[in-house]
């Protein structure tokens, strides 16, 4: 068992991911925009105000960042209300591991106001040490100094932390930063990638010691 755990929330403790990609191309649509699957996977690696940004200056959303920026997280937290589920088994492995004396943390690129809402909704509020929010840690989720500073401020070794994710792009970067990595390739996409790069990967919540 590893001191800290480092767990991403959408696709990785919660179901969101699938949900993020449907929803942004239905919301993008109410403007008459379409996007491939390239611009959504980039979309995937901005933290919430990168992305607003992206709408208004690259794809041409003709509203402000507040208007946007507004509709978009009430348009998220109706589809999320009624979708958002914890992974099979995802929260007794939390119990697990805590009582094993792990900490536990979140590093998302979600909104803060839709992750508070949903932690206490899904009955993972407090099983959690801290969230970590994109935006609010001084690198990107992109970077492995953002991995960095998280395990610097619990007071744990990166040698002694493992990263639960369900994205390459930020495994890579965990990997640069000296700390394990487990893939959770639970309805994944990218679950050959993450086979191919993590120190050991999941399919079910009962597999992560």
């Amino acid at each position: 068992m590893a001191d800290l755990y480092i767990f991403d929330f959408d696709g990785t403790l919660v179901n969101t991911m699938e949900l993020w990609d449907a929803m942004t191309r239905r919301f993008l649509r109410l403007y008459g925009i379409e996007i491939d699957d390239d611009t959504l996977s980039f979309l995937n690696t901005q933290h919430f105000k990168e992305a607003l940004r992206y709408f208004i200056e690259v794809l041409g959303v003709p509203e402000s960042e507040d208007v946007i920026g507004d509709k978009w997280y009430d348009f998220a937290v109706s589809v999320f209300k009624a979708e958002a589920r914890t992974l099979p088994g995802a929260l007794d492995c939390l119990d697990r591991l805590r009582e094993g004396g792990a900490k536990l943390v979140l590093f998302t690129l979600s909104p803060r106001p839709l992750v508070d809402m949903l932690l206490g909704e899904l009955g993972l509020a407090g099983r959690l040490d801290r969230t970590f929010m994109g935006g609010e840690t001084m690198s990107p989720k992109t970077e492995a100094a953002a991995f960095l500073e998280i395990a610097r401020i619990m007071g744990v070794a990166p040698a002694d932390t493992v990263v639960v994710e369900d994205s390459p792009y930020a495994c890579e970067a965990a990997h640069l930063a000296g700390m394990k990595t487990c893939g959770v390739c639970i309805s994944n996409k990218h679950a050959s990638t993450l086979e191919k790069m993590c120190d050991f990967v999941i399919s079910d919540y009962c597999e992560l010691k």
